[in-house]
């Protein structure tokens, strides 16, 4: 058994998770609904986890400081405390349900990680795994915004091109 500050500073490091009344080693939360369960949160249908959350949830990213969470009503009061509330339409059929909860799907969290900030090595990281090739996403990106489609699409273009070989 771990003391208090052995478990507290293997939270902290990213290697333990909170799961229901006990902690769980990250290796060992396989499933989507045991990610969703170790966020802890009171998430009800009318929540959509999004952005690097969903990717946790996918398996695609490390469990992320910042939990996205849109409405369906979007109201930000809906959204639970210790969350960002995200004020953006979300088609549903974008999204999965995760014992219970809407978690945007793989392809529908890969666009939105490439428009939204912070755009990072953990989000080009967690895109290339959620979708098996990034070229695929370009017709998903919405047709709203145009400084956030330019965005996507230049960050798209960067993610698709072959690694450069050194010598």
């Amino acid at each position: 058994m771990l003391s208090i500050a052995e478990r507290s500073a293997m939270r902290l490091d990213g290697d333990l998770v909170d799961l229901a009344d006990s902690a769980r080693h990250v290796d060992r939360l396989v499933s989507p609904a045991d990610r969703l369960r170790s966020l802890r949160l009171p998430l009800a249908p009318v929540h959509i986890v999004s952005g690097l959350a969903a990717a946790w949830i996918h398996g695609a990213a490390p469990l992320p400081r910042t939990i996205d969470v849109a409405t369906l009503r979007h109201r930000r009061a809906d959204v639970p405390a210790g969350c960002r509330a995200l004020i953006r339409r979300i088609a549903l059929d974008t999204c999965l349900v995760v014992d219970g909860v809407r978690v945007t799907s793989p392809r529908r969290t890969a666009v939105d990680l490439l428009a939204d900030d912070p755009y990072d090595e953990v989000a080009r990281a967690a895109i290339r795994l959620l979708v098996d090739d990034v070229r695929e996403v370009r017709w998903a990106i919405p047709g709203s915004g145009r400084s956030r489609i330019e965005r996507s699409i230049a960050r798209l273009d960067a993610l698709a091109l072959p690694p450069i070989s050194r010598p």
